[in-house]
């Protein structure tokens, strides 16, 4: 076993701001290879409507609403999925091929605090049909023990397996910490790590982490120790194998390259990637 190292700590950049939506967000453009297979990790802070139904195709978005939030999200998608995404559930959209989708706020005025993660997938299954996955609050595999709290969402971590399976291999643990608890977390040797600090502070090795910051591991070490420093911590641990590839961007859409993002795009314009009547048009029906 070796320990993984720390290698820097940044300050989550400031995203979005509105009266109705504040995010602080980390992205693979900005972070490069320190982020695969994620392409954007956003904490965000909603209130109310913020995006219509809008179209994604060649990745995968995660949702996960802390079990603290207000309030939950209200989802829907171009292929018929339509359901609550309650505070502590996860939800995992896997776009492939194409389709348009909506959240929002279930109660407006009530804050929805949470992660959306976007995740990259290999080119051989960026066209494979779009499919949704949810796992409710209670269904996340949870360990409660003196030193806090772990919660599996997508993943293995410390005897608990998340029912989330794509092809990226990938883990997200909500971690929190009694004051000075300490929590191990075993990788392989090609895994990115990383920390993203909610509440309180945290160290691994000789750097401490507090809210708002994301701690970056090299690596190389198979076992991640974090130690929670006299006020607890809460924190979202993000890792996952790198995928060997290049992403090319286009807005709502991630191809293997511009002749596939062209793709994506006629598809949306045809109407191919289905409609989706938005939320606020149902009600006023």
């Amino acid at each position: 076993m070796q320990i993984r190292n720390p290698m820097k700590i940044i300050s989550a950049p400031q995203g979005m701001e509105s009266p109705l939506i504040q995010t602080h967000d980390v992205t693979r453009q900005d972070m490069g290879d320190l982020m695969n297979p994620f392409l954007i990790v956003s904490l965000f802070e909603m209130k109310g409507p913020v995006f219509p139904p809008h179209p994604h195709a060649g990745f995968a978005v995660m949702t996960y609403i802390l079990p603290e939030s207000e309030t939950g999200f209200v989802n829907q998608d171009s292929t018929g999925f339509s359901n609550e995404i309650a505070p502590g559930d996860v939800h995992l959209t896997f776009a492939g091929s194409g389709l348009l989708h909506e959240e929002t706020n279930k109660v407006e005025g009530q804050s929805a605090v949470g992660f959306q993660i976007w995740l990259d997938i290999p080119n051989a299954n960026r066209r494979d049909a779009p499919t949704a996955t949810h796992l409710k609050h209670a269904e996340v595999e949870t360990l409660r023990s003196g030193n806090g709290t772990i919660r599996a969402l997508a993943g293995a971590s410390n005897g608990l397996k998340a029912k989330i399976d794509i092809p990226t291999q990938f883990r997200l643990i909500d971690v929190s910490l009694n004051p000075g608890a300490s929590f191990e977390q075993d990788l392989s040797a090609t895994e990115i790590a990383y920390l993203y600090v909610i509440s309180g502070a945290v160290s691994v090795g000789n750097l401490t982490a507090k809210a708002g910051d994301v701690l970056f591991t090299e690596s190389s070490g198979t076992s991640l120790a974090a130690t929670a420093r006299r006020d607890g911590a809460r924190f979202a641990l993000f890792a996952g194998e790198p995928l060997k590839q290049a992403p090319v961007f286009g807005g709502p859409f991630v191809a293997s390259n511009h002749e596939e993002l062209t793709d994506f795009k006629r598809a949306f314009a045809s109407g191919a990637m289905g409609r989706l009547t938005a939320f606020a048009d149902q009600t006023a029906l």
